[in-house]
Protein backbone atom coordinates (compact mmCIF):
# COMPACT_ATOMS: atom_id res chain seq x y z
CA UNK A 1 0.00 0.00 0.00
CA UNK A 2 1.61 3.68 -0.92
CA UNK A 3 0.59 4.59 3.17
CA UNK A 4 3.16 1.34 4.16
CA UNK A 5 5.36 2.76 0.99
CA UNK A 6 5.08 6.21 2.66
CA UNK A 7 3.42 8.54 0.53
CA UNK A 8 1.94 11.08 3.38
CA UNK A 9 -1.02 12.03 1.46
CA UNK A 10 -1.95 8.19 1.46
CA UNK A 11 -1.05 7.87 5.15
CA UNK A 12 -3.23 11.04 6.29
CA UNK A 13 -6.00 9.54 4.04
CA UNK A 14 -5.98 6.14 5.80
CA UNK A 15 -6.16 7.51 9.17
CA UNK A 16 -8.72 9.34 7.95
CA UNK A 17 -10.80 6.19 6.88
CA UNK A 18 -9.84 4.52 10.13
CA UNK A 19 -11.00 7.12 12.05
CA UNK A 20 -14.53 7.68 10.63
CA UNK A 21 -15.18 4.27 8.43
CA UNK A 22 -13.86 1.89 10.89
CA UNK A 23 -13.64 3.60 13.95
CA UNK A 24 -10.56 1.90 14.48
CA UNK A 25 -8.73 5.10 16.78
CA UNK A 26 -5.48 3.45 17.38
CA UNK A 27 -4.72 2.49 14.29
CA UNK A 28 -6.25 6.03 12.77
CA UNK A 29 -3.87 7.59 15.35
CA UNK A 30 -0.69 5.75 14.30
CA UNK A 31 -0.69 6.98 10.79
CA UNK A 32 -1.95 10.24 11.47
CA UNK A 33 1.06 10.92 13.91
CA UNK A 34 3.29 9.48 11.19
CA UNK A 35 1.96 11.81 8.42
CA UNK A 36 1.21 15.09 11.03
CA UNK A 37 5.02 14.16 12.12
CA UNK A 38 6.02 15.04 8.07
CA UNK A 39 3.64 18.57 8.55
CA UNK A 40 0.69 16.88 6.98
CA UNK A 41 -2.30 19.39 8.19
CA UNK A 42 -5.44 16.93 7.14
CA UNK A 43 -3.86 14.19 9.04
CA UNK A 44 -3.20 16.58 12.27
CA UNK A 45 -6.97 17.49 11.92
CA UNK A 46 -7.64 13.43 12.22
CA UNK A 47 -5.58 13.58 14.87
CA UNK A 48 -7.22 15.89 17.00
CA UNK A 49 -10.13 14.37 16.01
CA UNK A 50 -9.51 11.16 17.10
CA UNK A 51 -8.16 12.82 20.47
CA UNK A 52 -11.81 14.59 21.15
CA UNK A 53 -13.29 11.15 20.10
CA UNK A 54 -11.46 9.01 22.58
CA UNK A 55 -12.56 12.07 25.47
CA UNK A 56 -9.25 13.48 25.39
CA UNK A 57 -10.92 16.94 24.16
CA UNK A 58 -8.06 19.16 25.54
CA UNK A 59 -5.20 17.44 23.76
CA UNK A 60 -7.49 17.52 20.98
CA UNK A 61 -8.35 20.84 20.47
CA UNK A 62 -5.01 22.00 21.30
CA UNK A 63 -4.13 20.32 17.74
CA UNK A 64 -7.15 22.10 16.18
CA UNK A 65 -6.12 25.43 17.50
CA UNK A 66 -2.79 25.09 16.47
CA UNK A 67 -4.50 24.86 13.10
CA UNK A 68 -6.68 26.97 13.22
CA UNK A 69 -3.93 29.50 14.45
CA UNK A 70 -2.10 28.32 10.73
CA UNK A 71 -5.27 29.41 9.05
CA UNK A 72 -7.40 25.53 8.42
CA UNK A 73 -10.86 27.19 8.69
CA UNK A 74 -12.07 23.44 9.37
CA UNK A 75 -10.41 22.90 12.33
CA UNK A 76 -11.86 26.48 13.74
CA UNK A 77 -15.13 25.42 12.79
CA UNK A 78 -14.80 22.01 14.85
CA UNK A 79 -12.61 24.01 17.07
CA UNK A 80 -16.05 26.86 18.12
CA UNK A 81 -18.26 23.30 18.39
CA UNK A 82 -15.93 21.98 21.41
CA UNK A 83 -15.39 25.36 22.17
CA UNK A 84 -18.14 27.41 23.15
CA UNK A 85 -15.79 29.82 25.24
CA UNK A 86 -13.74 30.07 22.18
CA UNK A 87 -17.07 31.15 20.03
CA UNK A 88 -19.97 29.70 18.69
CA UNK A 89 -20.94 28.40 15.39
CA UNK A 90 -22.94 31.11 14.32
CA UNK A 91 -19.85 33.41 15.16
CA UNK A 92 -17.69 31.92 13.86
CA UNK A 93 -20.12 32.17 10.56
CA UNK A 94 -20.26 35.98 10.76
CA UNK A 95 -16.27 36.70 11.55
CA UNK A 96 -15.55 34.74 8.24
CA UNK A 97 -15.68 37.34 5.00
CA UNK A 98 -17.63 34.49 2.91
CA UNK A 99 -20.96 33.56 4.69
CA UNK A 100 -21.28 30.70 2.49
CA UNK A 101 -17.53 29.91 3.29
CA UNK A 102 -18.37 29.65 7.11
CA UNK A 103 -21.76 28.44 6.33
CA UNK A 104 -20.01 25.53 4.52
CA UNK A 105 -17.23 25.07 7.40
CA UNK A 106 -19.58 24.88 10.07
CA UNK A 107 -21.30 22.54 8.29
CA UNK A 108 -18.42 20.37 8.47
CA UNK A 109 -17.53 20.67 11.99
CA UNK A 110 -21.12 19.37 12.77
CA UNK A 111 -20.74 16.59 10.72
CA UNK A 112 -17.56 15.79 12.16
CA UNK A 113 -19.41 16.11 15.66
CA UNK A 114 -21.97 14.22 15.17
CA UNK A 115 -19.88 11.13 13.89
CA UNK A 116 -17.64 11.30 16.18
CA UNK A 117 -20.39 10.69 18.50
CA UNK A 118 -21.59 7.65 16.87
CA UNK A 119 -24.43 9.86 15.12
CA UNK A 120 -24.21 9.07 11.07
CA UNK A 121 -27.48 9.95 10.61
CA UNK A 122 -27.34 13.63 11.46
CA UNK A 123 -23.49 13.60 10.72
CA UNK A 124 -24.63 12.91 7.07
CA UNK A 125 -27.21 15.50 6.52
CA UNK A 126 -24.36 18.07 7.69
CA UNK A 127 -21.73 16.55 5.27
CA UNK A 128 -24.51 16.64 2.69
CA UNK A 129 -25.49 20.11 3.70
CA UNK A 130 -21.71 20.98 3.60
CA UNK A 131 -21.42 19.63 -0.11
CA UNK A 132 -24.17 21.11 -1.39
CA UNK A 133 -22.74 24.82 -0.10
CA UNK A 134 -19.86 23.33 -2.62
CA UNK A 135 -17.37 21.38 -0.20
CA UNK A 136 -15.27 19.45 -2.97
CA UNK A 137 -13.64 17.32 -0.69
CA UNK A 138 -17.16 16.46 0.90
CA UNK A 139 -18.64 16.22 -1.98
CA UNK A 140 -15.50 13.41 -2.87
CA UNK A 141 -16.38 11.65 0.28
CA UNK A 142 -19.96 11.85 -0.03
CA UNK A 143 -19.00 9.86 -3.53
CA UNK A 144 -16.90 7.59 -1.69
CA UNK A 145 -19.16 6.55 0.75
CA UNK A 146 -22.04 5.70 -1.10
CA UNK A 147 -20.03 4.05 -3.68
CA UNK A 148 -19.17 1.82 -0.72
CA UNK A 149 -22.69 1.80 0.07
CA UNK A 150 -24.07 0.18 -3.44
CA UNK A 151 -25.52 3.35 -4.00
CA UNK A 152 -24.23 4.28 -7.19
CA UNK A 153 -26.76 6.91 -8.43
CA UNK A 154 -25.60 9.02 -6.03
CA UNK A 155 -21.92 8.56 -5.57
CA UNK A 156 -21.57 9.54 -9.39
CA UNK A 157 -24.00 12.49 -8.44
CA UNK A 158 -21.34 13.79 -6.18
CA UNK A 159 -17.94 12.32 -7.79
CA UNK A 160 -19.39 14.24 -10.67
CA UNK A 161 -20.07 17.65 -8.87
CA UNK A 162 -16.23 16.97 -7.31
CA UNK A 163 -14.59 15.92 -10.24
CA UNK A 164 -13.55 18.90 -11.51
CA UNK A 165 -11.20 19.83 -8.58
CA UNK A 166 -10.12 16.68 -7.10
CA UNK A 167 -8.29 14.21 -8.61
CA UNK A 168 -9.67 11.45 -6.67
CA UNK A 169 -13.12 11.67 -8.04
CA UNK A 170 -11.67 12.35 -11.33
CA UNK A 171 -10.16 8.78 -11.12
CA UNK A 172 -12.91 7.33 -9.90
CA UNK A 173 -15.57 8.67 -12.32
CA UNK A 174 -13.29 7.17 -15.01
CA UNK A 175 -12.91 3.62 -13.77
Amino acid sequence: QAAEQGVVEAQARLAHVLSKEYNSLEEAEKWAKIAGGKGNQAALFTLGSVYIARGETEQGKEILRDLSNKGMKEAAAVLALYSPEEGSSEEFVKLNKDKNEGEKLVAIGKAVYYEERGNQEEARKWMIQAAELGDVRTQSFLGQKYGREGNYKEAKKWLKKAAPEDKTAQVLLDA
